[in-house]
């Protein structure tokens, strides 16, 4: 995480575009749009910690990340590669507590 929310990282607005959150210069050369994709902080009761929504083009993630950056930071991290997955035309992915749910 980067910028003013570096240090301040519990204050993040619950809305932003990616590159407002994270440096990434490298992803973003690569895939310049994906810099300003929206990133919506939400209250999740499903218990999810974070989803890619491809027809939205956003990411969403659970405002309880905000207590734990290593948790958000990897978490934003796994939704940016499902957009990746969706710009390259690749099968998404999913984790094993998705299956845990759904079972």
């Amino acid at each position: 995480l980067y910028g003013m929310y570096a240090d301040n990282w519990r204050r993040i607005p619950d809305r932003m575009k990616l590159w407002e959150l994270i440096r990434a210069q490298e992803l973003f050369e690569e895939y310049p749009d994906i810099q300003g994709l929206p990133v919506s902080f939400e209250t999740r009761r499903d218990g999810a910690l974070g989803a890619y929504r491809n027809q939205l083009n956003g990411i969403y993630l659970n405002k309880e990340l905000k207590t734990d950056q290593n948790a958000l930071l990897d978490t934003l991290l796994h939704e940016i590669q499902h957009a990746i997955q969706d710009k390259e035309g690749f099968t998404g992915g999913t984790n094993p507590g998705y299956w845990n749910r759904r079972f």
